[in-house]
Parts: C-alpha cells; structure tokens; sequence
C-alpha cells in the first residue's frame, strides 16, 4: 500500500506509515463494531463499501500522524471514525421526511406527548431551519435540535448516544422536549404554514 488519493490529495505514505497502517487494520472493524450501522440496502453503505472507506481514512491518519500527541492507535480511531461519519452523512445526504413524533427508534411517539403532530420538516431546509433555531434555546432542548439534525442526517439514536456518551433513551427524551418547543416557536410555525422557507 504505497498511498492513494486521499480526501482529494494524492498522498504518498512512506515505510513506517504504511507500517502503522498495516498494524492497526483492526481500528477499521472496531470503529465499524462500535460506531456505524451497515445498511446492505444502500450504496456505500454496504459493510464491505464502509470497510473499504475506513482503510482510506485509517491512511490518511498514517499520513497526518505527528507521532507526539496521542498513541497512533488512539488517533487513527478517532480519524476513521469522524471520516465514517462524514461519509454516512453524505452517502444520506438524500431529501428525506422527519416527523417530529418520530422520537423514538421504532417511529412511535414518546410516551406522554399528547400532542401529535403530523408536520413534516423537508430535508433540504430542515438543517439549515434547525441550525438557525438552535441559537435561541440552551439546555436539553439545544440538544434536542441537535439530535434532529443528526437524524436529519442519516444517525439513528444509538449513534448519537454514543456520540454524546449517554443512554438511547436520554436522545429519545431530548428530541421529545425540542419537539414540544418547536411545536410552539413562532418561526418553525411560519416555515410549515409556509410549506417551506419563503
């Protein structure tokens, strides 16, 4: 393994980076393990297209690695997985339909919210829509928009968990609140009356 075009740059790795490639093959299934779901159904998704992805991105932290801040095998689990993710995220970057009753991985609204709202945020202006409401509110309810921007993105609510560290079910009660106070906020009402940005 010489090198490759990697992120756009044709990058050559030298003896000991391919060395430290070779050593730690196994960081790709381990992030693939831990972090991402494979969805056979999906083009570049497919367990072997993210496997392949992942010794991309396992390269170019060989040719990144300063050797002094952290172990190589540290680094390069973090690279893989934040190259993963970003890959994930454009592979779904396709024009999707959330419902914000859809708080909980099996589609079912969480328990306790009488309100069901069957508004639908369209994809394409939902992340900028979310982005700009975020900056209004704090607490659970900025982490709330946050996790429906991930979804948003093609995350489901056991790679959010793991990305903020917590329980499944603490993503599933966050989405819930931001979905009440988004049920309430003057300029989320205006985008849906509007069917869209105006």
């Amino acid at each position: 393994m010489k090198g490759g075009n990697i992120m756009g740059k044709n990058i050559i790795l030298n003896a000991r980076q391919r060395q430290l490639v070779e050593r730690h093959m196994t960081v790709v299934d381990w992030v693939l393990r831990d972090y991402i779901t494979a969805n056979e159904g999906v083009v570049g998704l497919a367990r072997e297209d993210l496997r392949q992805e992942g010794y991309v991105w396992l390269c170019h932290a060989a040719a990144a690695y300063d050797g002094v801040s952290a172990s190589f095998g540290t680094y390069a689990r973090k690279v893989v997985c934040n190259g993963l993710i970003s890959h994930c995220r454009k592979v779904n970057n396709q024009p999707r339909l959330l419902s914000l009753d859809q708080s909980v991985e099996n589609g079912e609204p969480e328990p306790g919210v009488e309100d069901q709202t069957e508004e639908i945020i369209d994809y394409a202006d939902a992340t900028a829509l979310l982005g700009r409401l975020k900056g209004k509110y704090s607490g659970v309810t900025k982490l709330g928009i946050e996790a429906l921007e991930l979804k948003i993105k093609g995350l489901d609510g056991t790679e959010i968990a793991r990305l903020y560290g917590v329980r499944s079910n603490h993503v599933s009660a966050w989405i819930s609140r931001a979905a009440k106070k988004l049920r309430t906020d003057e300029q989320f009402l205006a985008y849906l009356q509007r069917g869209g940005p105006g």
